[in-house]
């Protein structure tokens, strides 16, 4: 149930909190009082009343993973070119049928870093459980392969920077 629609749902919450978010500003106890509000949210987009508590906190416990690692404040610290939830469309290059195919992508987070590289990011909210972290890590690369390969295909779009990925 979790990897259907109360998963879903708590990933959009995330990714539009984060979307808003100021590590600079934000704080442990700023995220966690937000906490009922995650709870109303959920419940208005349909996440069952006995998952309601779960959900929140795992939406609390997400943010707080950013608020306290290293390199998820400095994804979200302001930069150059600093863009959250940017689509672009465009034609992909043939696939052999005589006909390209339009394609959409959402950059969840795109900036240039102090080294001038431009960063395409896609956040997930998949959470490692048990087993070993590499080999979860290689199972979450191979599952979303095909979203992120369109990334670098659009970024150019975005200006002539070289492109890095992250996840």
């Amino acid at each position: 149930a979790w990897r259907g629609g109360t998963a879903r749902r708590v990933g959009t919450l995330v990714h539009a909190e984060r979307q808003a978010m100021n590590v600079e500003s934000s704080t442990e106890q700023a995220i966690r009082d937000r906490g009922p509000h995650f709870v109303r949210w959920l419940a208005l987009h349909g996440v069952p009343a006995e998952r309601l508590p779960e959900a929140a906190s795992r939406v609390v416990e997400a943010l707080l993973a950013v608020q306290r690692d290293p390199r998820g404040r400095w994804i979200l610290k302001k930069a150059r070119e600093d863009m959250r939830e940017h689509a672009l469309s465009g034609h992909l290059p043939d696939a052999g049928n005589g006909q390209g195919d339009v394609a959409r992508v959402v950059f969840d987070r795109s900036f240039i870093d102090d080294n001038g590289v431009r960063w395409v990011i896609d956040y997930k909210t998949s959470q490692h459980q048990g087993g070993g972290l590499e080999a979860f890590l290689a199972r979450e690369v191979e599952r979303y392969r095909p979203q992120l390969q369109l990334s670098p295909k659009r970024a150019p779009r975005l200006g002539p920077e070289p492109v890095r990925l992250g996840v």
